[in-house]
């Protein structure tokens, strides 16, 4: 359990690696689609936004994109994407931040390829 200020844990600690990437496919193939129809819908689509928000960055500029993504993760980076979409589940604003912060590496990432084919 995590300490709190009332010393019980607020939520469930999922301890081995195999755990943690269960509920984190469970959160953004499931719970999220089955939540939000807006911004975005499809399972690829929260998980861009949340591999986007982990690096702060194009998830593509830090990963091998022939691995999945979950492959190359630690357990701490798997960890802190988990409770940011348990956020998103209990606030759509942050989902709506993310997203378009998402959007907005991309269009950096494709302006940087043009670049450099130029």
């Amino acid at each position: 359990m995590l300490p709190t200020k009332t010393g019980v844990c607020c939520f469930d600690v999922v301890e081995s690696k195999e755990g943690i990437i269960k509920e984190f496919k469970k959160l953004f193939n499931q719970k999220l689609p089955s939540t939000y129809n807006k911004p975005v819908h499809f399972n690829h689509c929260f998980n861009r936004i949340i591999l986007d928000w982990l690096f702060k960055d194009c998830w593509y500029n830090h990963l091998d994109k022939n691995k999945t993504a979950l492959s190359q993760l630690s357990e701490q980076q798997i960890n802190k994407p988990i409770l940011r979409m348990k956020k998103w589940l209990n606030n759509q604003q942050h989902l709506i931040n993310d997203n378009n912060a998402s959007i907005a590496y991309r269009k950096d990432f494709k302006a940087n390829i043009t670049l450099l084919q130029s």
